[in-house]
This record gives structure tokens, sequence and C-alpha cells, in this order.
């Protein structure tokens, strides 16, 4: 035979050779591929040292330091690499002398942030048995967790509380493990029912290959069971002990070492626990396994560690044996797609973990029976990715599509660098949100802040951060937008609604998940959630939820579960109810049917599902009012606040609601339960627990406050409390104007940024018809209401508060201010008429009055924009110029001259008066950086030339504007400006920057289809055509409505800007003959 050598004359295709030479003349090596930790799918976590090396024993080849590739440096792990079959696995044990829940906890903690492939997790080790009548078990037999119809498999016998009579009361639920693994348990099963375990072949392959094993790890052939049993039982159990048994059930698990066969029955009371250990429950819900304990001792009194050695062994046996029943394939089939290497690039610049906000967290074992589901999010967004990558879970209120979301986020959030759930009930709630998204990226990014100079500009933060999730790297997250229950899309039209697109990243490289209460959201792909399809998964949360056994067998269970209709928010409130009372399940029942005569008698509602589910809470609330009359009547209030973030504080504010509403009568306004519950933050929680017994309220531990589902904050409000209650919602009003500051302090946007949400739901619209109080110094509580809503762009509410209290009195307190707010109100609304007569009163008023000449100076102000933004320009220079002269003895940096001075240099450019304009808008500049030195901003130089004089000044206005009141008409007005001019300079970004911010402002201040909107829109339009960017062009022309265009039109002849009507002319004319 020739030899061939390596030096191959024929011609070939280079490849990278498994061998190479470290010399010319040295002997080939092996060059070994090095491991990413991506491609290791099987975690398994040990607690000894014995069952570590069990565990590697039973590893078919196991790899060196030098295979894997470099990890974590913040890993405190010591890991043990291997191959079962095609399996890689990746094994860890806890620190020597530390066991328990934490420690494994921890451990599992730092095995999921570095191999962030993982799909199926093993805890394998020993374990105390637990022998009763149905199961003969002995020392060297093998438990595997099994869920049950209450349990995920593993319960944790010292979480609860200590009950009045001394009973201790389990509380709480651990996971299941994960539904690959019970497949392989079950096939396993059935091919041990065939052909008998392989484990006793497994030890002995250990034995052969690792002599020094055999004699610790042996069976150690002396029986220690326990007593009393008589010899003829001994010997039995010796000859069966040789094969040992594998037994599923349930594993008891906790932070206590238990020798006491009293201590043991305790544990056991309550189920069918066949194993005592304590690591499992510190697993289970994050790092979520199967459990595998070998029996090494019965947790009594006669236990010894002759066992553990060869229990460890059995354990691994089995663990190796169950591996090699799940196909390569199987294991690989979502990691591959997890790891598309073009689409997941982790940095730790961008590694957020698991964000969950203010999203309501709903209790663990309410996710049941939704596997199917769960699977085609898994397709959507990791098996089977389509760009963009959307899921959108669809659902009546009270399904669980929440809950079905934090799941799947938990469950998954080791594939995730960051998952950031939203609050996308409306579009405030959604900003802000967005917002808080930048605590995070600023120390993702090295503390540097993701807003401009540290300003809180609400625009500019967002813009940032949508940009910051599509950078290229930053490919790896989550954003779930949870109740987008009022959709503004093509095809579903509400005037109160949003388009979410447009809070999209605009390059959407990760993943989106969608919660809406609306099937006909249709921009990804739909995962409608209905009723649960099977009675036993309807009983299975009754029976979790009220701690009673046998419920799957219980004619009564059976009979509520049907009428309850598969509905889990329904089904978890009767369960809380009935761990709570004696009451039987047909008793409930009963109690259920007469709400539900009720409901259908009192209420209009037109789903089958909100009948239902008003139904149990009217049970439940009746059954509060007996044991807590008090908590009952401060759910009825919860009613006109927000159903998140409530706290203590909200109710209790540094000036006490006497000093707010300032009445003779106020003994009779606050009703006692009221003054009791808020007398202490221990009261407070007290009845706000009493309430989370029965579901109605939950805990937010990232904000220290409670929050409410939206399904039960709607019943409070429709149902509960039906008619309109005026002393609960005047209490909410003063509770709420109470913490508002009266003055711009510096922590004034982020007190009425908290408070948003409880302003929002006193202009709910069951509530538009209440007046207000026709006490004078009341005035004081609705002008702070009224400033709160103006300043959050909520014009309705603010036009709705002045009117309220203007119609009521000839004279008050803040009675020129009100008028201001007012104008303002109905200039954004679109009013522009009843606005100059409003602020002609405030003029009228501000002028009779002695008071700072600043109120009469600010009112012209206000009165000139209005004039200016109108077209009516020489009314707006008489104005502005009257309100110039008359502040002109004040500092220059003064904000009335400044404002005089800002709108009468922007009047002049309009008119293109240049001389004029470049001496006001010089004026304007020294005043905007004398005001902003004063704020230690650092000083903008002053240029000669006209435009780069006009862009200092709108540069300097617009960062003045900004950090003194945030997003105003003034600032969308001054960067339209700006970005108009820098367009003429032919500096596109920057301009399509500024005109994209101007927009939205707009957008959000008066609306859409404002003229203010529409202009802008108009001007980034034709900054595009410039560009040669038609497409982009005509897509914001067909933003904008014919009438729109035909008004714009108009609005420019009035102006005397021909060439723009022009342009907007062209506009229409091709759209007519393209439509023709």
């Amino acid at each position: 035979m020739a030899v061939t050598s390596f030096e191959n004359p024929v011609p070939f295709r280079p490849r990278a050779f498994p061998f190479e030479r470290t010399t010319p003349n040295s002997p080939l090596t092996f060059r070994t591929r090095i491991l990413r930790r991506d491609d290791f799918t099987v975690g398994w976590i040990c607690a000894l040292k014995h069952e570590l090396a069990a565990s590697r024993a039973m590893l078919d080849h196991e790899y060196t330091q030098d295979n894997i590739e470099d990890g974590d440096p913040t890993d405190q792990n010591i890991y043990k690499w291997g191959k079962i079959g095609k399996h890689n696995v990746v094994m860890a044990s806890l620190p020597a002398g530390r066991y328990g829940i934490g420690a494994a906890a921890s451990v599992a903690k730092d095995m999921l942030r570095s191999y962030r492939s993982l799909r199926m997790n093993l805890l394998v080790g020993i374990g105390g048995g637990v022998r009763s009548k149905k199961t003969e078990m002995d020392l060297g037999d093998v438990v595997v967790s099994m869920p049950t119809e209450t349990f995920g498999g593993v319960i944790q016998y010292d979480l609860g509380k200590v009950l009045p009579n001394g009973n201790f009361q389990r509380r709480g639920y651990l996971d299941k493990p994960p539904p690959i693994l019970l497949k392989a348990v079950q096939s396993l099963q059935s091919t041990h029912d065939m052909k008998g375990s392989q484990i006793t072949a497994n030890l002995d392959r250990m034995m052969h290959k690792f002599p020094l094993m055999s004699n610790q790890y042996s069976w150690p052939g002396t029986i220690k069971t326990p007593s009393p049993l008589t010899s003829q039982e001994q010997d039995a159990i010796r000859e069966h002990a040789k094969e040992p048994r594998v037994h599923y059930g349930l594993i008891a698990s906790g932070n206590r070492v238990i020798a006491s066969v009293q201590e043991r029955e305790k544990i056991c009371q309550d189920g069918n626990i066949l194993c005592i250990e304590m690591e499992a429950a510190g697993l289970m819900d994050d790092f979520k396994c199967l459990v595998i304990r070998g029996i090494c001792d019965f947790a009594n009194a006669e236990k010894s560690d002759e066992w553990q050695n060869y229990a460890a062994a059995t354990a691994a046996a089995y663990a190796r044996e169950l591996l090699q029943e799940i196909p390569y394939s199987t294991a690989r089939e979502l990691s591959d797609a997890e790891q598309d290497p073009a689409s997941y690039t982790l940095t730790d610049g961008y590694a957020a973990g698991l964000q969950l906000g203010q999203v309501y967290k709903l209790d663990k074992s309410l996710f049941v029976g939704r596997e199917a589901d769960l699977a085609a999010i898994e397709d959507c967004l990791l098996v089977k990715p389509e760009f963009p990558r959307t899921a959108i879970i669809a659902g009546l209120g009270g399904m669980g599509k929440t809950q079905l979301t934090l799941h799947f986020a938990t469950m998954h959030q080791h594939k995730y660098s960051s998952i950031w759930c939203l609050d996308a009930s409306s579009t405030s709630s959604l900003k802000k949100s967005l917002v808080g998204i930048a605590k995070f990226a600023s120390r993702l990014q090295g503390g540097q802040s993701m807003s401009a100079e540290g300003a809180e500009d609400e625009a500019t933060i967002l813009a940032r951060i949508l940009r910051w999730l599509s950078e290229p790297a930053n490919n790896r997250w989550l954003l779930v937008y949870d109740n987008y229950d009022d959709p503004d899309l093509p095809g579903i039209r509400s005037p109160t609604g949003y388009d979410i697109r447009e809070y999209f990243p605009s390059v959407v490289q990760g993943s989106i998940i969608i919660t809406t209460r609306s099937p006909k959201v249709q921009i990804g792909k739909l995962i409608h959630l209905k009723t649960l399809p099977e009675l036993n998964l309807g009983l299975e949360i009754l029976g979790r939820r009220s701690r009673r056994s046998g419920v799957i067998e219980d004619p009564g269970a059976i009979r509520l579960a049907k009428r309850l209709n598969g509905l889990p928010l329904a089904l978890a409130a009767a369960g809380d109810y009935l761990h709570d009372c004696p009451d039987t399940f047909d008793q409930y029942l009963e109690s259920y049917e007469n709400a539900w005569t009720e409901v259908v008698a009192t209420s209009n509602l037109p789903e089958y599902e909100d009948r239902t589910l008003h139904s149990t809470w009217n049970v439940s609330f009746q059954r509060i009012e007996r044991v807590a009359p008090e908590a009952a009547q401060f759910l009825r209030l919860l009613a006109y606040f927000d159903n998140k973030d409530i706290f203590y504080e909200l109710f209790l504010a540094e000036n006490k609601i006497d000093t707010c509403l300032s009445r003779n009568d106020v003994i009779d306004i606050v009703p006692g339960w009221f003054r009791d519950i808020t007398s202490s933050r221990v009261k407070f929680n007290s009845a706000m627990k009493k309430l989370q017994d029965y579901s109605f309220v939950e805990i937010d531990d990232e904000k220290q406050s409670y929050s409410m589902h939206s399904c039960v904050h709607d019943w409070t409000l429709e149902d509960l409390n039906g008619q309109v209650n005026e002393q609960l919602f005047n209490i909410s009003v003063a509770c709420l104007a109470s913490l508002l500051p009266t003055e711009r302090i510096p922590s004034y946007w982020s007190v009425i940024s908290r408070l948003e949400g409880h302003g929002s739901r006193i202009l709910h619209y069951r509530m538009r018809e209440l007046g207000v109080s026709t006490e004078p110094h009341d005035v004081k509580i609705y002008f702070s209401l009224a400033c709160m809503f103006h300043d959050q762009g909520k014009f309705e509410g603010a036009k709705r508060f002045c009117i309220n209290v203007l119609e009521r009195f000839d004279e008050a307190e803040y009675f020129w201010q009100l008028f201001v707010l007012l104008g303002d109100a109905q200039f954004a609304l679109g009013d522009f008429d009843e606005a100059e007569k409003s602020l002609h009163k405030a003029i009228k008023i501000a002028g009779s009055r002695e008071s700072d000449g600043d109120d009469l100076f600010y009112c012209y102000n206000s009165l000139g924009r209005i004039y200016v933004i109108r077209g009516k320009w020489d009314n707006a220079e008489t104005i502005l110029v009257k309100s110039l002269q008359g502040c002109d003895d004040a500092e220059e940096n003064n904000a009335a001259k400044l404002g005089a001075l800002g709108f009468l240099g922007s009047l002049y450019l309009m008119q293109k008066r240049w001389q004029e304009a470049e001496a006001i808008l010089r004026r304007a500049h020294a005043g905007f950086q004398l005001a902003l030195e004063c704020d230690n901003a650092s000083k903008v130089p002053i240029k000669t030339k006209m435009l780069e004089q006009r862009e200092e000044i709108f540069w300097a206005t617009l960062k003045w504007t900004r950090k003194l009141r945030g997003c105003t008409p003034e600032t969308c007005m001054i960067q339209n400006n700006l970005g108009e001019l820098l367009s003429q300079q032919q500096r596109f970004g920057e301009a399509k920057e500024l005109l994209s911010h101007a927009i939205e402002g707009y957008r959000e201040i008066y609306g859409a289809n404002h003229m203010e909107t529409i202009s802008s829109k108009s001007n980034l339009a034709r900054l595009f055509e410039k560009q040669g960017q038609d497409d982009d062009a005509n897509a914001i022309w067909r933003t904008i409505s014919p009438e729109c265009k035909e008004t714009l039109i108009s609005l420019y002849e009035s102006q005397g800007f021909e060439q723009d009507a022009d342009a907007v002319r062209r506009v229409v004319a091709r759209e007519k003959a393209q439509g023709g």
C-alpha cells in the first residue's frame, strides 16, 4: 500500500485539518474544537462533592478547561463539562459548607447568566425518603419530581404563615419542570415497563471506568431502614435493593435537615410527598429543572451517611438514562434558532435582565393549561421567527394574557439581554414606561445620561431610547407592550386611541409582545386566548388557590368549575375566597348564583365572561364586608384612583386632607373609616392585606406600593360603586391636590409624573358631570389640578376644572391664572375665539388687581402668542410691544420680558423683517444666556452673521424652554423654526430631527390634525423633497387629509407665503392625477 503524503500534489480545496504540527518535524497533535458556552443545552447542579463525583462519572466524555471558551469573570461557579450521547452538559456544585435554598439559587443564577442556551436542567443528588403504605421505598431508590393537580412537583414546606390556632399554612407555588423533560420522563417510564431500568448497568459502567469508586460508591450491603422491620423484611429489602426502584411524585424542600419522624410526618401531612431535601425550592421558578434524588435515609433518628455515596450514584445513573432518552435534535431545535449569530449578539452594555416595571404580577398558580399558547409564542419569537418578531396576545379581560406573557418572559429570560414590560394602556403611560428605560440604559452605558444635558425633555429621551434599542449590537431585547386595549390602527379607528407602532424602535431587531383585548390588532402573529379548554384545568386552579385536597373528584368543585366556564381570573377569585372561609364549593356556588342574578338585573355587561368575573368579585366583596367593613369601604374609594402605584402617602400627604378640604363641615366630609385606615401605615397595610387575600390588589415590590388588575379596577367603578359617589370623588380630588407642589420646584415634574395616572382617573367619563365645591377656599384644589392637567397636555381636563370653578364664582383666588390656563387649553383644543376671550378676561382681572406686574405681562404674552400663530400679526405686535414696554425696567432675564422678546422676534422672522428681528433676537439671546448662566449652563458664543445669529438664538431659546418647562407650544414652535432654518443651510440631518420633535410635540399637545402639527409635517415633507427622498416625502403627505391640505394652502396664502402654498398645491394636484 502506498503511503499518502500530506504534501499532496493533486490540487484540492484547502481545509482546516483536526491536527497540526507545532514544528516541521514534530509529531502530529490533535487539535480540539473550542466549545462555546452556547453549545451546552443541559444544566446539572449538585449540592455535595460525592454527588458531583457520581455525576461526572456518568459522562461519556469530560472536557477540560482548554476545550471551553472563557467565561464571565463575575461568575463565581466552578464548572465541569462533558457529554452524554450528543448532549453537552455543564455541571456545578454548591460551595463547600454551604447548603440550602439560597446557596442553590445563587449557583443557578450564575449558570443561567453564563450559559444562555440551556434547555434541560437537572438537580441531581441525595434526599430523605418518605415511606408509606402506598409506597414501598428502599435505601438507594430514586425519587423524581412529578407535578400533580395542585403542585408543580416541588413543595417549599417552610414557606407560609402560622395561623392563630398554631397551625402552619403553606403559601406559594413553585413552577413545573420544562415540558421537554416531562415528556422524556413519560417515555422513559414506558421503556422501564418494557425492558426495565439501566440504573444498575450505568453503575457497573461507572465502576469499570473508575475502579477507585468501587469501594466508596457500591451498594453498602448493610441495610438500615426504619424500624420496626422483621429479619425477613430486612432480607427482602437487601435482595431488592440491588436493583433500585424509581418513584415519581412530590418532593418537599426547605432549609432544614430533617431527622425526626414527627417533623417528617408534619411536613408530609398535606400531600403525597416521597422525598425531603434542601435545595430544589431555590431553583424551580428561575432554573426550571427536574429534581432527581437518591434515597440515602428516611429523615428519622437513624439518619447516617452510610448510603449517601450509593444514593448519589443511583440518582446520577437515572439522570444519564433520562438524557439518553431525549433526541439531540429536540434539544437543539430551539437553541439553534436562539443562537443565530446574525440576530443575537450580546454585549454587556445592553444587558439589563428582566424588568417588569409596574406590570400587574399575577400568582404563578394561575398559569394552567396554557402550554399550547406558550408554544405558539415560542414558535413566533424563538423557534420559527419572522422579522419583525411580534406576537399579539389577544383575549377578553381575565383570560390571563399578562400572566402568559410574564411566564414566557421569566421562563426565557436568559435568552434575552433585556426584557422591558411597558404599560401601553395610554400614550402617557407608555411614554412614562419608555422613559423609565433611560435609568437602566444610562447605567449600562457607563452612567451617560439619556436626556439632553439633564433636561427633563420627554420627547428627547424617547427619541434616544428608541434609537438605543435600534443600535446594531442591541439586538437581544424583548419589549412587552401590556394592555394595548384602545388601538387606533388601520381598520380599528378610535378617537381616544393611538397607533402603537409610533413607539416601536425604528429597527425592530429584537422581539415584541403586545397584549390586548382586541383581536383586530394584526401587526404581528395573533395568539387568541380563550377560556381553558378542559374541566380539569379549572379544577386545578381551584385546588391550588383554595389549598384544598381532593378537588379533582369533588362534585361541588366540578359543578363550580363548570359554572365559571374556564375563566382563569374568576376561578382564582373563587379559590382565594374558599381558602379563607369554611364554605363548601356548593355553598360558594349558591352565593355566586345570587350575585349573578343581581349582576344581570342591574348591569349592561355585554360579555358572558365579564358577568362571570363581576359575580365572583361580588361574592368576595360580600365576605370582606362581613369580616373587614373598613377595608371594603376603602376598596370602593380605590375606584377613584388609578389601578397602579397605590401608596400610603397618596392618602396622607404632608398637607393633611383636612387642610386641603378647608371646610367647616370637614368631619362630615371625611368619613371615620377613612381617617382610621390612613391614621398609620400599619393600619393602611393591614387593610390592603385583607384586600390582597381576596385577590383585589397585589404588592408591587419595585415601587413599594400596591396595584390592581385592570378588570378588577373596572368592576370597582362600574359595579361596586354603581352610581358615582360624590363624597368619594371629592376625597380622591383632595388627596391628589394635597400632593401637588404649588410652585415649580425641582421635583415638580417627577411628582406630577407619578400622579399622572391618578389624575387621569379623575377625568374618567363617569365623573365628568360631577361639580366642584362651592367653597371659595377649595379653589386652590381645582387650580392645582388644572395646572397639572395643563402641564401634562390633558387640556380637556384642564378646561373642565377651570370652567367648573369660573362658573361658580364671580371672584376668587387664582382667578386670572385660571383664565390663562383656560385660554391655553381652548387654544390647544382648536377653539381659538374662546381662547382669545378667556385671555382678554385674564388681562382685565390682572390689570385691575394690585399684584406683581409680571402677572399682566404674562397675560399679554399669552394673547400675543395666539395672535402670532393665528396670523393676526398687527394685533400680535401691538400687544407684545405693550408687554415689552411694561416690563422694560425689569432685569434682562425676567421671564415676562424674555417671553415678549421671544414671541416678538418670532413674529418679525415670520414677517421677514430681518433687521428688527435681529435687534430683538439679540436682546432675547442675551437674556436667555443670562438665564442659562444663572442655571449653571454653559455659554454659547454669539456669532455675527444673520443666519448664525438666528440659529444661536433659536438654540439658546430651545435649551432654555426645555429646562424651564419641557415640551410646550413655545418649544415646538422654536423647533419648527430652527428646523426650517437648518434646512435652508442644507443641514438636513439636524433639521429632520428638530422637525420630527416639533411634529411629535404638537401632536401630543394639540392632536394629529391641528394646523400646527400639519404645518410642521409639511416642512418635513419638503425637506425630504429637497434631498430627493420622494418616497419619504409622499409618506408624510399621505398622513395629511385633503381637507387639511386645503386649509394649509389658505393659511400660507393669508400669511403671504406663496411658495409654501404652491408646494402644497403641487402635492394636491399630483395626488389627484394619481388617483385618476
